[in-house]
């Protein structure tokens, strides 16, 4: 029956519902297709009011919220902001935010005439500080720069000056692009008050997606 649970999939839920795995964080990794969204929609039947259930996109958030009357659902982008919003001074959104905070860096200190952006560098620049965000900065600049294919001529000046743009970003609160809704959150997590938003279980479909 497509609607039965695997074995798997009920020590799964069992585990989530046990007391002594009250503060327990799960993560459920397996092949696509097994049910990993089917069984947190099944976990979050047992999950206590004010939960959040997080999905990749509108579409699948609002299939989910159809489904699950126990848990808030929403994008991970929607839940970022929110984050934001609350712990955060008032800000608005703007997608340019870092287009802008470069080419501000590139007029106080231009790069020297060996580290010259060549056609097409700098928009592979602001796909490196968006790529940085994303991995949450588990993978470092110059990993980042290496893989965009820069010369070592360049490399320590693009590095050090695509690194300067994400710290001015993090100190520009009032501007956020929608990166910054993931990003923003985990670079100052040791501020965000949780509480504000009656948060206690969350849980997150295809997280391998961030």
């Amino acid at each position: 029956m497509a609607n039965q649970l695997t074995q798997e999939q009920t020590t799964i839920i069992e585990a989530y519902k046990s007391p002594q795995n009250a503060s327990t964080n799960f993560l459920i990794n397996a092949r696509a297709g097994s049910g990993k969204t089917f069984t947190a929609v099944k976990m979050s039947q047992y999950a206590p009011v004010g939960s959040r259930l997080l999905a990749f996109n509108k579409t699948i958030a609002t299939e989910l919220e159809s489904r699950i009357l126990t848990a808030k659902c929403q994008t991970i982008n929607a839940f970022g902001h929110e984050l934001c919003r609350t712990n955060l001074r008032t800000f608005k959104v703007n997608t340019n935010k870092y287009k802008f905070i470069l080419e501000d860096a590139l007029k106080a200190q231009p790069l020297s005439p060996k580290a010259k952006f060549k056609q097409g560098q700098q928009k592979a620049a602001l796909e490196i500080i968006d790529d940085y965000r994303a991995n949450m900065g588990l993978v470092t600049m110059k990993q980042l720069v290496q893989l965009k294919g820069f010369s070592d001529d360049q490399m320590n000046e693009v590095t050090n000056l695509l690194t300067n743009c994400i710290e001015i970003g993090c100190q520009k609160t009032s501007t956020v692009d929608f990166m910054d809704q993931l990003w923003l959150p985990v670079f100052f997590k040791d501020k965000i008050n949780w509480t504000r938003l009656g948060i206690t279980d969350l849980f997150v479909d295809e997280v391998q997606d961030l």
